[in-house]
């Protein structure tokens, strides 16, 4: 069976969605499934060399979407070479729009994985504006799909645009991640002694970090590592100077894969404050999970992030938005080294939940349904 998937970025970019992919790849080499992947390729970015990996240059991004005028081209030309029996779509990706223009695609049954919702933020006024035009794509391409794929229940029966579809539709598989990936980790030291805590994730604004840094204020035994990249770099490292913290943050950029690794492998516990629905799962939390980590997360309504903290069982949940009860439950973590060790054996009798070979096993079933 041949299915060919058509993505954003893959890594070695950085973010949820771009690992899952590429654990999707990996899980599928020694199935009776043949997946191609088909992405966006950053500028100074070098994939990995596979037959079934293939990136069209982008050159830059506009609105979140890259620029790569070529890539419809490559869509018509791998549905040619590669003849695919299901197209597999991960979005939001406006690039996959143009699909709806390809008469040979739209022969094909569309598996579309709904990875989250476009959530016009007030922190966003381009994406108020701009997504009165992307909802009409955006709808056209949902009623063209044979199958949406979500990652949680609870994302589902809270997005707009999968309410108006049938309920049968909608697939609920959850994210899995490969545990082999968390492995290969480095040796690092915490910028102080005492609570090591980390977090993970693209320094945006719906990712909360300003929150948790303005949490750690009375907390004088807790340090935090940091790893992201992002538009918000700045402002945070000014944050963290003006609050007189610089000796107990240190915030790293372009961290490696096996740096990524060791620090959630080696923290205490690992915060995703989110503030918004643009959060709709949380694969870190997954990944810290796969690796003994308690994690503190955030109750965002109709997001998969508290799906997965109660499913795992491996976390504390707080108030989105709210720094003194996301300070209130690091204090409770930090203080608490029982209620951490519940959470460390909740992981280890979890661990297959969050396995990509569940997620292989449930898309494999789903592509010969469609078949």
């Amino acid at each position: 069976m041949r299915v060919l998937h058509i993505g954003k970025y893959f890594p070695p970019v950085a973010g949820g969605i771009e690992s899952f992919c590429g654990d999707l790849f990996d899980g599928f080499t020694s199935s009776d499934v043949r997946c191609r992947m088909l992405v966006h390729r950053k500028p100074g970015v070098t994939l990995i060399d596979h037959r079934d990996l293939v990136g069209v240059k982008a050159y830059g991004e506009a609105f979140f979407t890259p620029l790569a005028p070529f890539f419809g081209f490559h869509m018509w030309r791998q549905i040619q070479q590669f003849s695919p029996e299901i197209l597999h779509l991960h979005l939001p990706n406006p690039a996959a729009f143009q699909l709806l223009a390809l008469p040979s695609a739209r022969r094909i049954p569309w598996v579309i994985q709904w990875h989250s919702d476009v959530v016009t933020s007030n922190h966003q006024w381009r994406l108020r504006v701009a997504y009165p035009i992307y909802r009409r794509f955006e709808g056209a391409m949902l009623r063209q799909a044979a199958s949406v794929v979500v990652a949680s229940g609870a994302y589902a029966d809270a997005s707009k645009p999968l309410q108006s579809l049938a309920r049968d539709k909608v697939a609920i598989i959850p994210l899995g991640v490969n545990p082999k990936r968390l492995e290969d980790t480095e040796n690092l030291q915490w910028p102080s002694s005492g609570f090591r805590l980390a977090a993970v994730g693209r320094l945006t604004y719906y990712k909360g970090f300003d929150r948790l840094i303005r949490a750690m204020v009375n907390l004088p035994d807790v340090s935090l590592i940091l790893l992201g990249d992002g538009k918000e770099s700045d402002a945070l490292i000014s944050l963290i100077q003006s609050l007189n913290l610089s000796h107990r943050i240190r915030l790293i950029s372009n961290a490696s894969d096996r740096l990524r690794n060791a620090v959630i492998a080696n923290a205490q516990c690992l915060c995703l404050p989110s503030i918004e629905r643009t959060e709709a799962y949380g694969i870190v939390l997954v990944e810290a999970l796969l690796l003994g980590t308690p994690v503190l997360a955030t109750q965002i309504a109709g997001s998969g992030v508290p799906w997965v903290v109660k499913e795992g069982g491996h976390g504390l949940l707080a108030m989105p938005d709210d720094v003194d009860d996301l300070r209130e439950k690091l204090f409770q973590m930090a203080t608490n080294e029982p209620l951490r060790d519940s959470f460390k054996q909740a992981a280890a009798a979890n661990t297959d939940k969050f396995h990509i070979r569940r997620t292989v096993s449930h898309l494999r079933e789903l592509y010969k349904k469609l078949c």
